[in-house]
Protein backbone atom coordinates (compact mmCIF):
# COMPACT_ATOMS: atom_id res chain seq x y z
CA UNK A 1 0.00 0.00 0.00
CA UNK A 2 1.22 3.56 -0.68
CA UNK A 3 0.49 6.26 1.44
CA UNK A 4 0.28 9.67 0.58
CA UNK A 5 0.27 13.11 2.56
CA UNK A 6 -0.43 16.82 2.17
CA UNK A 7 -0.58 19.60 4.67
CA UNK A 8 -0.89 22.89 4.58
CA UNK A 9 0.33 25.96 6.56
CA UNK A 10 -1.87 28.92 6.74
CA UNK A 11 -0.62 31.84 9.01
CA UNK A 12 -3.52 34.18 10.27
CA UNK A 13 -1.44 37.40 9.64
CA UNK A 14 0.41 36.33 6.43
CA UNK A 15 -0.87 33.73 3.62
CA UNK A 16 1.50 31.15 3.08
CA UNK A 17 1.19 28.20 1.78
CA UNK A 18 2.94 24.78 1.38
CA UNK A 19 2.51 21.53 -0.61
CA UNK A 20 3.88 18.38 1.27
CA UNK A 21 3.55 15.12 -0.72
CA UNK A 22 5.49 12.19 0.07
CA UNK A 23 4.76 8.48 -0.48
CA UNK A 24 6.91 4.87 0.39
CA UNK A 25 7.06 1.26 0.47
CA UNK A 26 5.17 -0.01 3.21
CA UNK A 27 8.10 -2.62 3.15
CA UNK A 28 11.25 -0.34 2.94
CA UNK A 29 13.58 -0.96 5.82
CA UNK A 30 13.57 2.10 8.48
CA UNK A 31 16.47 2.61 9.74
CA UNK A 32 17.24 3.58 13.53
CA UNK A 33 13.23 2.02 13.90
CA UNK A 34 14.40 -1.15 15.19
CA UNK A 35 14.62 -2.70 18.53
CA UNK A 36 14.50 -6.36 20.18
CA UNK A 37 11.10 -7.99 19.53
CA UNK A 38 10.36 -4.78 16.74
CA UNK A 39 9.47 -6.04 12.89
CA UNK A 40 12.12 -4.57 10.24
CA UNK A 41 9.54 -3.38 8.15
CA UNK A 42 7.02 -0.98 9.24
CA UNK A 43 4.58 0.92 7.27
CA UNK A 44 4.37 4.70 7.74
CA UNK A 45 4.77 7.74 4.75
CA UNK A 46 7.24 9.57 4.54
CA UNK A 47 7.21 13.54 4.24
CA UNK A 48 9.46 14.96 2.02
CA UNK A 49 9.52 19.39 2.17
CA UNK A 50 9.57 20.93 -1.00
CA UNK A 51 12.66 23.21 -2.95
CA UNK A 52 10.72 26.33 -3.15
CA UNK A 53 7.69 26.62 -0.98
CA UNK A 54 4.62 28.71 -2.63
CA UNK A 55 5.07 32.18 -1.02
CA UNK A 56 2.34 34.51 -0.50
CA UNK A 57 3.34 38.57 -0.43
CA UNK A 58 6.80 37.72 -0.41
CA UNK A 59 7.46 36.39 3.21
CA UNK A 60 9.09 33.15 3.39
CA UNK A 61 10.63 33.60 7.34
CA UNK A 62 7.95 34.17 9.96
CA UNK A 63 7.58 35.85 13.15
CA UNK A 64 6.52 35.17 16.66
CA UNK A 65 3.39 37.25 16.37
CA UNK A 66 2.19 35.12 13.47
CA UNK A 67 0.08 32.83 14.91
CA UNK A 68 0.62 29.48 12.23
CA UNK A 69 -2.11 26.69 11.67
CA UNK A 70 -1.12 23.62 10.04
CA UNK A 71 -4.04 21.04 8.63
CA UNK A 72 -2.51 17.38 7.80
CA UNK A 73 -4.78 14.48 5.47
CA UNK A 74 -3.34 11.42 5.41
CA UNK A 75 -4.54 7.60 5.62
CA UNK A 76 -4.55 5.76 8.81
CA UNK A 77 -2.55 3.36 9.35
CA UNK A 78 -3.74 0.34 10.85
CA UNK A 79 -2.06 -0.80 14.11
CA UNK A 80 0.08 2.36 14.36
CA UNK A 81 -1.11 5.28 17.02
CA UNK A 82 -0.09 8.34 15.09
CA UNK A 83 1.11 12.02 16.66
CA UNK A 84 2.33 15.06 15.57
CA UNK A 85 4.80 17.47 16.92
CA UNK A 86 6.71 20.68 16.16
CA UNK A 87 9.75 20.97 17.68
CA UNK A 88 11.79 24.33 17.83
CA UNK A 89 16.05 23.74 17.08
CA UNK A 90 16.58 26.66 19.47
CA UNK A 91 14.97 24.73 22.61
CA UNK A 92 15.14 21.21 23.35
CA UNK A 93 11.88 21.03 24.12
CA UNK A 94 8.58 20.24 21.88
CA UNK A 95 6.75 23.65 21.22
CA UNK A 96 3.66 21.94 20.35
CA UNK A 97 2.29 18.21 20.48
CA UNK A 98 -1.18 16.83 19.64
CA UNK A 99 -2.14 12.99 19.55
CA UNK A 100 -3.95 11.35 16.52
CA UNK A 101 -4.52 15.19 14.56
CA UNK A 102 -4.84 16.69 11.63
CA UNK A 103 -4.54 20.04 12.43
CA UNK A 104 -2.02 21.97 15.50
CA UNK A 105 -2.31 25.87 15.58
CA UNK A 106 -0.14 27.36 17.47
CA UNK A 107 1.97 30.61 17.79
CA UNK A 108 5.54 30.78 18.49
CA UNK A 109 6.98 31.81 21.40
CA UNK A 110 10.83 31.61 20.47
CA UNK A 111 12.95 32.01 17.57
CA UNK A 112 14.14 29.23 15.80
CA UNK A 113 13.71 26.67 12.78
CA UNK A 114 10.61 24.54 13.08
CA UNK A 115 10.74 20.78 12.54
CA UNK A 116 6.98 19.27 11.81
CA UNK A 117 7.61 15.64 13.25
CA UNK A 118 5.09 12.47 12.37
CA UNK A 119 5.81 10.28 15.78
CA UNK A 120 4.66 6.80 15.17
CA UNK A 121 3.88 3.69 18.12
CA UNK A 122 2.86 0.54 18.15
CA UNK A 123 3.95 -2.12 20.24
CA UNK A 124 7.13 -2.67 18.54
CA UNK A 125 8.49 0.27 18.85
CA UNK A 126 8.47 3.86 18.05
CA UNK A 127 9.57 6.18 14.94
CA UNK A 128 10.07 9.14 14.06
CA UNK A 129 9.66 11.08 11.04
CA UNK A 130 11.02 14.60 9.86
CA UNK A 131 8.25 16.71 7.99
CA UNK A 132 8.76 20.38 6.81
CA UNK A 133 10.49 23.14 8.13
CA UNK A 134 10.40 26.69 8.49
CA UNK A 135 11.90 29.87 10.72
CA UNK A 136 11.00 32.07 12.96
CA UNK A 137 13.51 34.58 12.80
CA UNK A 138 14.57 38.03 13.85
CA UNK A 139 17.40 39.30 12.34
CA UNK A 140 17.54 42.86 12.39
CA UNK A 141 18.63 42.39 15.95
CA UNK A 142 22.11 42.97 16.61
CA UNK A 143 23.80 43.89 19.57
CA UNK A 144 25.87 46.48 19.68
CA UNK A 145 29.69 46.14 20.10
CA UNK A 146 30.44 47.73 23.65
CA UNK A 147 27.22 44.94 24.66
CA UNK A 148 29.71 41.91 24.20
CA UNK A 149 30.45 40.76 27.42
CA UNK A 150 34.28 41.46 28.43
CA UNK A 151 36.03 37.93 27.63
CA UNK A 152 38.37 35.94 29.31
CA UNK A 153 39.13 32.59 29.22
CA UNK A 154 37.07 30.53 32.20
CA UNK A 155 36.89 26.99 33.74
CA UNK A 156 34.30 26.43 31.07
CA UNK A 157 35.97 26.79 27.82
CA UNK A 158 39.49 24.52 29.04
CA UNK A 159 40.27 24.46 25.37
CA UNK A 160 41.49 27.40 25.38
CA UNK A 161 43.72 27.17 27.80
CA UNK A 162 45.06 23.82 26.10
CA UNK A 163 45.59 25.77 22.82
CA UNK A 164 47.53 28.59 25.17
CA UNK A 165 45.14 31.73 23.52
CA UNK A 166 46.06 34.71 25.88
CA UNK A 167 43.79 35.48 28.52
CA UNK A 168 44.20 39.34 27.51
CA UNK A 169 44.59 40.43 23.74
CA UNK A 170 45.04 44.66 23.20
CA UNK A 171 41.96 46.77 22.32
CA UNK A 172 41.62 45.92 18.48
CA UNK A 173 40.81 48.67 16.14
CA UNK A 174 41.58 47.59 13.01
CA UNK A 175 40.37 45.41 9.54
CA UNK A 176 38.47 42.41 10.97
CA UNK A 177 39.05 38.83 9.08
CA UNK A 178 36.77 37.80 7.04
CA UNK A 179 35.88 33.95 7.62
CA UNK A 180 33.60 32.13 5.54
CA UNK A 181 32.26 29.70 7.28
CA UNK A 182 30.89 26.30 4.66
CA UNK A 183 28.81 24.18 6.98
CA UNK A 184 25.43 23.73 8.56
CA UNK A 185 24.53 27.56 8.59
CA UNK A 186 24.57 29.53 11.85
CA UNK A 187 22.29 30.03 14.44
CA UNK A 188 21.34 34.07 13.73
CA UNK A 189 19.45 34.26 17.33
CA UNK A 190 22.69 33.27 19.25
CA UNK A 191 23.75 36.17 21.27
CA UNK A 192 27.55 35.15 21.47
CA UNK A 193 27.29 35.20 17.75
CA UNK A 194 25.38 38.23 16.74
CA UNK A 195 27.95 40.63 17.04
CA UNK A 196 30.48 38.65 14.57
CA UNK A 197 27.89 37.91 11.62
CA UNK A 198 28.89 40.12 8.51
CA UNK A 199 26.30 42.01 6.98
CA UNK A 200 25.89 44.55 4.27
CA UNK A 201 25.25 48.24 4.59
CA UNK A 202 21.42 47.84 4.96
CA UNK A 203 22.13 45.26 7.42
CA UNK A 204 20.91 41.95 5.28
CA UNK A 205 23.02 38.76 6.05
CA UNK A 206 25.85 38.23 4.13
CA UNK A 207 26.30 34.67 2.88
CA UNK A 208 23.81 31.76 1.70
CA UNK A 209 22.00 29.19 2.31
CA UNK A 210 21.83 26.39 -0.34
CA UNK A 211 19.33 24.05 1.76
CA UNK A 212 16.50 26.24 0.83
CA UNK A 213 17.57 29.17 -1.08
CA UNK A 214 14.58 31.00 -0.11
CA UNK A 215 15.47 31.08 3.67
CA UNK A 216 18.22 32.85 5.62
CA UNK A 217 21.41 30.03 6.14
CA UNK A 218 20.20 29.19 9.70
CA UNK A 219 21.53 26.57 11.61
CA UNK A 220 19.37 23.20 12.00
CA UNK A 221 22.30 20.74 12.81
CA UNK A 222 23.96 22.91 15.54
CA UNK A 223 27.79 21.98 13.51
CA UNK A 224 28.28 25.43 12.18
CA UNK A 225 27.13 27.27 15.38
CA UNK A 226 29.26 25.52 17.60
CA UNK A 227 31.92 26.18 14.79
CA UNK A 228 31.50 29.63 14.78
CA UNK A 229 31.51 29.99 18.47
CA UNK A 230 35.21 28.68 18.46
CA UNK A 231 35.67 31.35 15.99
CA UNK A 232 34.21 34.39 17.31
CA UNK A 233 32.34 33.94 19.90
CA UNK A 234 32.04 36.78 22.28
CA UNK A 235 32.61 34.14 24.98
CA UNK A 236 34.13 31.16 23.61
CA UNK A 237 36.33 32.48 20.80
CA UNK A 238 39.79 32.14 19.83
CA UNK A 239 39.35 35.38 17.37
CA UNK A 240 36.39 36.72 19.07
CA UNK A 241 36.27 40.48 18.02
CA UNK A 242 38.42 40.28 15.58
CA UNK A 243 36.84 37.90 12.96
CA UNK A 244 33.94 38.88 10.85
CA UNK A 245 31.38 35.24 9.58
CA UNK A 246 30.25 34.84 6.39
CA UNK A 247 27.65 31.82 6.90
CA UNK A 248 27.05 29.63 3.97
CA UNK A 249 24.37 26.74 4.75
CA UNK A 250 25.36 23.65 2.89
CA UNK A 251 25.06 20.71 5.02
CA UNK A 252 21.83 19.70 5.73
CA UNK A 253 19.78 18.60 9.14
CA UNK A 254 21.05 15.64 8.89
CA UNK A 255 24.66 15.81 8.38
CA UNK A 256 24.36 15.43 4.44
CA UNK A 257 26.19 17.63 1.31
CA UNK A 258 26.22 16.85 -1.43
CA UNK A 259 29.31 17.40 -4.18
CA UNK A 260 28.22 19.40 -6.22
CA UNK A 261 26.99 21.82 -3.59
CA UNK A 262 30.64 21.86 -2.33
CA UNK A 263 32.00 22.95 -5.46
CA UNK A 264 29.46 25.56 -6.12
CA UNK A 265 29.69 26.84 -1.72
CA UNK A 266 33.70 27.12 -2.79
CA UNK A 267 33.29 29.23 -5.86
CA UNK A 268 29.89 31.57 -3.72
CA UNK A 269 32.00 31.82 -1.00
CA UNK A 270 34.76 33.59 -3.11
CA UNK A 271 32.58 36.50 -4.33
CA UNK A 272 32.17 37.57 -0.66
CA UNK A 273 35.78 38.46 -0.46
CA UNK A 274 37.15 36.28 2.43
CA UNK A 275 40.51 35.91 3.66
CA UNK A 276 40.31 32.08 5.01
CA UNK A 277 37.24 29.69 3.94
CA UNK A 278 36.18 27.08 6.76
CA UNK A 279 35.13 24.00 5.17
CA UNK A 280 33.56 21.15 6.76
CA UNK A 281 32.16 18.76 3.82
CA UNK A 282 34.31 15.82 2.17
CA UNK A 283 33.62 12.79 -0.01
CA UNK A 284 35.41 9.45 0.56
CA UNK A 285 36.82 6.47 -1.61
CA UNK A 286 34.38 6.96 -4.66
CA UNK A 287 34.84 10.57 -5.75
CA UNK A 288 36.99 11.18 -9.39
CA UNK A 289 34.52 14.11 -10.60
CA UNK A 290 35.34 16.03 -7.51
CA UNK A 291 38.88 15.07 -7.00
CA UNK A 292 39.73 16.77 -10.19
CA UNK A 293 36.99 19.67 -10.21
CA UNK A 294 38.25 20.86 -6.62
CA UNK A 295 41.51 20.17 -6.88
CA UNK A 296 40.97 22.84 -10.39
CA UNK A 297 38.70 25.27 -8.03
CA UNK A 298 41.28 25.04 -5.37
CA UNK A 299 44.40 25.91 -7.64
CA UNK A 300 43.12 28.18 -10.52
CA UNK A 301 40.04 29.89 -8.97
CA UNK A 302 40.81 30.34 -4.85
CA UNK A 303 44.81 30.26 -4.23
CA UNK A 304 44.96 33.30 -7.25
CA UNK A 305 42.08 34.88 -5.37
CA UNK A 306 44.69 35.14 -2.23
CA UNK A 307 42.24 33.48 -0.22
CA UNK A 308 43.37 29.93 2.14
CA UNK A 309 40.92 27.06 2.82
CA UNK A 310 40.95 25.06 5.93
CA UNK A 311 39.43 21.75 6.69
CA UNK A 312 39.87 18.33 8.22
CA UNK A 313 41.17 15.53 7.31
CA UNK A 314 38.22 13.16 8.38
CA UNK A 315 37.56 11.04 10.93
CA UNK A 316 36.67 7.03 10.46
CA UNK A 317 33.98 4.58 12.33
CA UNK A 318 36.52 1.71 14.18
CA UNK A 319 35.33 -1.62 13.83
CA UNK A 320 35.71 -4.60 15.89
CA UNK A 321 38.13 -7.06 14.70
CA UNK A 322 38.68 -5.17 11.46
CA UNK A 323 41.16 -2.58 10.68
CA UNK A 324 40.15 0.66 9.15
CA UNK A 325 42.49 2.61 6.93
CA UNK A 326 43.29 6.10 8.32
CA UNK A 327 46.26 7.08 5.66
CA UNK A 328 44.61 10.24 3.30
CA UNK A 329 47.70 9.57 1.32
CA UNK A 330 47.23 5.66 0.83
CA UNK A 331 43.27 5.87 0.65
CA UNK A 332 41.76 9.40 -0.65
CA UNK A 333 39.36 11.23 1.33
CA UNK A 334 38.28 14.50 -0.38
CA UNK A 335 39.49 17.23 0.23
CA UNK A 336 41.98 16.38 2.62
CA UNK A 337 43.92 14.15 0.48
CA UNK A 338 44.38 16.57 -2.07
CA UNK A 339 47.44 18.90 -2.18
CA UNK A 340 47.00 22.75 -2.92
CA UNK A 341 48.83 26.22 -1.46
CA UNK A 342 45.39 27.25 -1.01
CA UNK A 343 44.27 24.52 0.97
CA UNK A 344 45.19 23.44 4.69
CA UNK A 345 44.44 20.30 6.41
CA UNK A 346 44.11 18.99 10.05
CA UNK A 347 43.84 16.01 12.38
CA UNK A 348 42.88 15.83 15.76
CA UNK A 349 44.71 15.18 19.26
CA UNK A 350 42.50 12.82 22.07
CA UNK A 351 42.61 14.15 25.59
CA UNK A 352 46.06 12.68 26.16
CA UNK A 353 47.50 15.04 23.57
CA UNK A 354 48.00 12.33 20.95
CA UNK A 355 46.64 11.49 17.56
CA UNK A 356 43.15 10.18 17.81
CA UNK A 357 42.43 6.78 16.92
CA UNK A 358 39.40 7.57 14.94
CA UNK A 359 41.18 10.55 12.90
CA UNK A 360 42.80 10.32 9.64
CA UNK A 361 46.01 11.79 9.28
CA UNK A 362 48.90 11.85 5.73
CA UNK A 363 52.56 12.78 6.05
CA UNK A 364 52.24 14.35 2.06
CA UNK A 365 49.01 15.95 2.84
CA UNK A 366 47.74 16.92 6.67
CA UNK A 367 49.81 19.81 7.97
CA UNK A 368 48.93 20.20 11.63
CA UNK A 369 46.96 19.11 14.65
CA UNK A 370 45.05 20.83 17.30
CA UNK A 371 42.86 19.18 19.84
CA UNK A 372 39.75 17.80 18.85
CA UNK A 373 37.29 18.77 22.19
CA UNK A 374 36.13 21.92 22.35
CA UNK A 375 33.35 24.12 24.40
CA UNK A 376 31.32 26.12 22.06
CA UNK A 377 27.90 27.64 21.39
CA UNK A 378 25.16 24.88 21.24
CA UNK A 379 22.27 25.52 18.81
CA UNK A 380 19.37 26.05 21.50
CA UNK A 381 19.05 28.87 23.75
CA UNK A 382 18.20 28.89 27.56
CA UNK A 383 14.77 30.35 28.71
CA UNK A 384 15.61 33.13 29.11
CA UNK A 385 17.77 33.67 25.71
CA UNK A 386 20.71 33.13 26.75
CA UNK A 387 23.28 31.35 24.78
CA UNK A 388 23.88 28.26 26.25
CA UNK A 389 27.50 25.88 25.59
CA UNK A 390 28.31 22.43 25.15
CA UNK A 391 31.20 20.09 23.94
CA UNK A 392 31.79 18.31 20.54
CA UNK A 393 34.84 16.19 19.70
CA UNK A 394 35.92 15.39 15.87
CA UNK A 395 38.61 16.88 13.34
CA UNK A 396 36.32 19.54 11.95
CA UNK A 397 36.34 20.68 15.59
CA UNK A 398 40.27 20.47 15.78
CA UNK A 399 40.19 22.47 12.13
CA UNK A 400 37.75 25.11 13.36
CA UNK A 401 40.66 25.98 15.89
CA UNK A 402 43.45 25.98 13.83
CA UNK A 403 41.44 28.43 11.32
CA UNK A 404 40.78 30.72 14.41
CA UNK A 405 44.27 30.78 14.88
CA UNK A 406 45.24 31.83 11.93
CA UNK A 407 42.54 34.70 12.22
CA UNK A 408 43.88 35.93 15.20
CA UNK A 409 47.26 35.86 14.03
CA UNK A 410 46.79 37.45 10.97
CA UNK A 411 44.45 40.20 13.20
CA UNK A 412 48.26 40.77 15.14
CA UNK A 413 50.36 41.00 12.45
CA UNK A 414 48.20 43.15 9.87
CA UNK A 415 51.45 43.07 7.99
CA UNK A 416 51.13 39.63 6.65
CA UNK A 417 49.06 37.63 4.09
CA UNK A 418 46.93 34.44 5.27
CA UNK A 419 49.13 32.14 3.78
CA UNK A 420 52.33 33.64 5.89
CA UNK A 421 50.22 33.65 8.82
CA UNK A 422 49.14 30.04 8.49
CA UNK A 423 52.85 28.96 7.84
CA UNK A 424 53.63 30.83 11.07
CA UNK A 425 50.83 29.21 13.25
CA UNK A 426 52.19 25.82 11.85
CA UNK A 427 55.81 26.53 12.35
CA UNK A 428 55.19 27.33 15.74
CA UNK A 429 53.60 24.77 17.05
CA UNK A 430 54.83 22.34 19.56
CA UNK A 431 56.64 19.01 18.56
CA UNK A 432 54.40 15.95 18.92
CA UNK A 433 56.10 12.36 18.70
CA UNK A 434 52.80 10.86 17.90
CA UNK A 435 52.75 12.92 14.46
CA UNK A 436 55.95 11.83 13.33
CA UNK A 437 55.08 10.41 10.04
CA UNK A 438 51.70 11.22 10.41
CA UNK A 439 51.46 14.76 9.93
CA UNK A 440 54.38 17.31 7.58
CA UNK A 441 54.83 19.37 10.49
CA UNK A 442 54.92 17.25 13.41
CA UNK A 443 53.62 20.06 15.12
CA UNK A 444 50.30 20.78 16.95
CA UNK A 445 48.68 23.96 17.69
CA UNK A 446 49.73 26.86 20.04
CA UNK A 447 48.54 30.09 19.56
CA UNK A 448 50.57 31.87 21.84
CA UNK A 449 53.65 30.82 20.24
CA UNK A 450 52.46 31.88 16.74
CA UNK A 451 51.23 35.23 18.21
CA UNK A 452 54.81 36.08 19.54
CA UNK A 453 56.92 34.59 16.63
CA UNK A 454 59.15 36.43 14.74
CA UNK A 455 59.09 33.71 11.71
Amino acid sequence: MLLGLRAQVLLLATIVSISVEGNQDPRLAIEGCRSPGFHDFIPLPLITSPSHPQIVRGQSVYRPDDVIEIQFSAEPLRGIYQQWSIINSASPSTEKWTSNSLSISFKPVKYGVYTVVLGAKSKQGICGYVGFQFAVLNTEEVLPAEAIIEWMPSDQFPYLKKIQVPERLQPFTGKKVRIAVLDSGINLNTPDLRHAIARNEDGSIIGKNFIQLDLPPHDELGHGTFVAGILGGAMSGIARDRVELVPYKIVNSFGIVSESMILSSLVSAVASRPDIIYLNASCEKNCPQIEKSLQKVLDQYIYPSKILVVTSAGDVKLRRNKTVERDNDKEKFYPGSLKSPALLTVTALDEKSVLAETSRYGSKSTHLAAPGLAQSACNYLSHNGKTQYCEKSDSSIASAQVTGAIALTLSESPGLNVFQAAERVIASGDENNSLLGKTVSGRTLNINQALHSKH
